[in-house]
């Protein structure tokens, strides 16, 4: 890493300590192995990141994926859509990480999920579906342009 950014082929190392940074590593996953979060945890550590500034998650029995309150997928299992349900709201940890203490979430809304076909644009592109979802807010919808951008 240090002879990349002395030839500018990566940005300067010492722009990493201000970061804040959320790592995750759930007890049930055996895609990532525990020791690589740990080189990572420790490679962040090196590069001048204050403990303050990282949270590093590991007492979560989860397997591997992205950790919800409820999700189609048992917490300790791998597995596609790889949503796993640990009753652990993994985004606002990391939002709270990354960001600061956030406003209250708002109540959730059935409206504004727009449903259409991308299949023309895809080309069959691994991972991508014919069906995709676009949020429009209301204010957009109810012709707001300043919104809308």
């Amino acid at each position: 890493m240090k002879s990349l950014a002395a030839e500018n082929r990566i940005d300067p190392l010492q722009d990493i300590a201000r970061d804040r940074l959320y790592l995750f590593h759930g007890q049930a996953d055996d895609t990532v192995a525990r020791s690589t979060m740990e080189a990572l945890r420790q490679t962040y550590e090196l590069l001048g990141v204050p403990p303050e500034n990282m949270i590093y998650v590991t007492d979560v029995d989860a397997g591997h994926g992205f950790v919800t309150e409820q999700g189609p997928v048992t917490c300790d299992a791998t597995h596609p859509d790889f949503l796993i349900d640990c009753d652990f709201d993994q985004a606002d940890d990391i939002l709270n990480q990354l960001y600061g203490d956030l406003s209250p979430p708002v109540d959730a809304r059935d409206e504004g999920f727009v449903i259409f076909d991308q299949a023309g644009y895809v080309e069959g592109a691994p991972g991508m579906d014919d069906l995709a979802f676009v949020y429009v807010p209301a204010d957009c919808a109810a012709g707001n342009a300043a919104v809308c951008t």
